[in-house]
């Protein structure tokens, strides 16, 4: 391969990588500024539960449930940062179990915002495997960019 189409192909790989770090940095922003309305404002309601599932994987068991409820004549349930609703949601087996048993789940929700919720069992606002993410999205950003640029600057043999 010449050295111009390797350059070309080193900096078009970078830039999918520096793209990729921005979608991470967008959603986990995303997902931190939902934690952020539940841990300052939010209160809480009783859904309906239903649809329980268990998943199996090398980690443990984890178990699911689907959830709704009605806020103005407006049905919402378990979201994420695409805009996704009717998620499963996972939640601690005695929650599941108890959730069976009474068809219900305490969520917690924002009065202004109520497609942003989560169970309530679990604490306001967690935003940590989030800020996570916003922070790998942004190391992959900036390599994405300092890699092409430094291609671009540094002298030819």
């Amino acid at each position: 391969m010449d050295p111009a189409r390797r350059l070309l192909s080193g900096i078009f790989l970078a830039l999918l990588f520096g793209l990729f770090g921005l979608f991470l940095v967008v959603m986990g922003g995303i997902e931190v500024y939902r934690a952020g309305r539940l841990s300052e404002h939010s209160a809480t309601i009783e859904a309906r539960a239903f649809d329980w599932s268990t998943v199996s994987e090398n980690a443990g068991t984890s178990y699911e449930l689907h959830y709704e409820f009605q806020i103005g004549g407006t049905t919402y349930s378990a979201g994420d940062a695409t805009g996704r609703s009717g998620l499963w949601q996972e939640v601690p087996y005695d929650t599941w179990v108890a959730s069976q048993g009474s068809g219900t789940l305490t969520v917690r929700y924002v009065p202004e915002e109520p497609s942003i919720n989560e169970p309530a069992v679990y604490p306001p606002g967690d935003a940590g495997d989030h800020v996570v993410e916003v922070i790998l999205g942004a190391v992959c950003c900036l390599g994405g960019l300092v890699v092409p640029l430094l291609a671009l600057v540094r002298p030819r043999r």
